[in-house]
C-alpha cells in the first residue's frame, strides 16, 4: 500500500478538536473513505464526534457500522480476518456518503478498496498521543494524514 503523507497536526489538545476536524476535512475529497488509526483509547471515535458535530455521534464497537445522513461510521475492530468485510454488505450503506471513517480498519483497507472500488478517495488518519509535561496535563495528539492507494 502506497502513502503520501498531506498534513500533519501537532500537540493538538481536546478543545482543539474543532480546528483539527476542520484542518483535515478541508484536505478530504468527496466522497473519501478515511481509515483512523491510532492505539486504543488514543481518541479515534473523539475526532469522529468533532468531525461531524451536528450529528450524534456513537461508538460503533458494538454495532460495527453507524449510518448518519451524508457519513458512515464503523468500526472493524472485532473483525476476524479482511473476508468478514464481505459480510457488511457496505454496498448498501455507501450511497450518497460524503465521508466513511472506519477505526481499525488498516488491515482491511484492500478489501475495502475491492468493495468500494474507484468511487471513493481513501485516506488514513493516524492519531498519537504525545506525554504530559505533568501528571495532571492532558496528553496532546498528533494528527498524520496520509491518501493511501496502490492496493
Amino acid at each position: 500500500m502506497d502513502r503520501v503523507e498531506i498534513a500533519t497536526l501537532k500537540k493538538a489538545f481536546e478543545n482543539d478538536l474543532p480546528y483539527v476536524a476542520d484542518e483535515i476535512r478541508e484536505h478530504l475529497e468527496i466522497p473519501s473513505v478515511t481509515i483512523l488509526t491510532g492505539d486504543v483509547g488514543v481518541g479515534k471515535t473523539t475526532f469522529t464526534k468533532a468531525f461531524c458535530p451536528e450529528l450524534d455521534i456513537t461508538s460503533p464497537t458494538y454495532a460495527i457500522i453507524s449510518e448518519y445522513s451524508d457519513f458512515l461510521h464503523g468500526d472493524l475492530f472485532r473483525l476476524n480476518g479482511p473476508e468478514e468485510v464481505l459480510h457488511l454488505e457496505l454496498g448498501l450503506y455507501v450511497e450518497n456518503k460524503k465521508w466513511i471513517f472506519f477505526e481499525w480498519g488498516i488491515e482491511h483497507a484492500s478489501m475495502l478498496y475491492k468493495l468500494l472500488g474507484d468511487d471513493f478517495v481513501f485516506y488514513e488518519l493516524n492519531i498519537s498521543t504525545n506525554k504530559p509535561t505533568d501528571s495532571t496535563a492532558n496528553p496532546s495528539r498528533n494528527f498524520n494524514l496520509s491518501s493511501i492507494g496502490g492496493f
